[in-house]
């Protein structure tokens, strides 16, 4: 299972590993309007996530 955080709500998937970018499409996520953390570092959508990781997913606001 992958736990994904993001501000109070908290998903856990069911799979065993998952490219984040199919993650984020099957959450409903747009890739282009968060910043995705596993541990200390951010993640691109390229990156693997397997049974036991977890994420955490940021908003970010673009303020012109």
């Amino acid at each position: 299972m992958i736990r994904v955080r993001m501000g109070d709500r908290v998903f856990e998937v069911d799979r065993k590993r998952i490219r984040l970018e199919a993650l984020l499409r099957d959450l409903c996520i747009n890739p282009e309007d968060v910043v995705v953390v596993k541990g200390e570092r951010p993640i691109t959508e390229d990156a693997w996530l397997e049974d036991g990781d977890e994420i955490t997913v940021y908003e970010v606001v673009s303020r012109g």
